[in-house]
């Protein structure tokens, strides 16, 4: 079996990114599977490089990374004879979670190795797929806003509230507000089922 494993390098730390892609590749080709590193170098190059790996021939393209790189990975391999692998390297992981893929490189190499496919349902909105989610409003803007480098699950919460000046003025200025009223004064529309 071939692999292609595109991953960002500039995302988590660096250099111990790196290192962990070059123990993958190791742990696979020890199970008989030849992998290649592809590093991203901007925004859309994974898309791109997971269609050229896929139109290549390779298996298994592998998205190193979280839900954007997954969902920039799956750009790439829709319409093709690639299957999507997912290595959980972000801080939400939703579809790893999910599938239940496990977190040990060594186990998700087990996983990769072993070929067991799963089929899951891909949805298009526009002309890009998603497999996880697809949303509008507050969420939609939270995951636009989300790349500003906060830390952990707290940017989730807090980054509707810094979009811009205005919006933190009126947080103090009335006090204790509802939620609700922040994101409506805001302008977001949005409905609670």
């Amino acid at each position: 079996m071939r692999a292609a494993l595109v991953y960002n390098p500039g995302a988590g730390r660096g250099s111990a990114r790196e290192g962990a892609v070059t123990r993958m590749i190791q742990a696979l080709g020890a199970r008989g599977v030849t992998a290649t590193a592809l590093a991203t170098a901007g925004p859309g190059d994974a898309s791109h490089l997971a269609r050229a790996a896929a139109l290549d021939g390779v298996e298994v393209v592998v998205a190193c990374g979280g839900d954007g790189t997954v969902n920039e990975v799956l750009q790439g391999v829709v319409g093709t004879s690639a299957c999507l692998g997912v290595w959980p390297a972000g801080t939400a992981n939703l579809l790893a979670l999910e599938l239940g893929v496990p977190r040990r490189l060594d186990d998700i190499a087990d996983v990769l190795a072993a070929g067991d496919v799963r089929r899951v349902s891909v949805g298009r909105a526009g002309t890009r797929y998603f497999i996880v989610m697809a949303g509008i409003g507050l969420d939609a803007a939270v995951v636009r806003i989300h790349d500003l480098g906060e830390i952990g699950g707290v940017k989730y919460i807090t980054m509707p509230f810094l979009q811009g000046e205005t919006l933190g003025a009126r947080m103090k200025t009335h006090g204790a507000v509802s939620i609700a009223e922040i994101l409506a004064s805001a302008g977001y529309e949005w409905i609670v089922i």
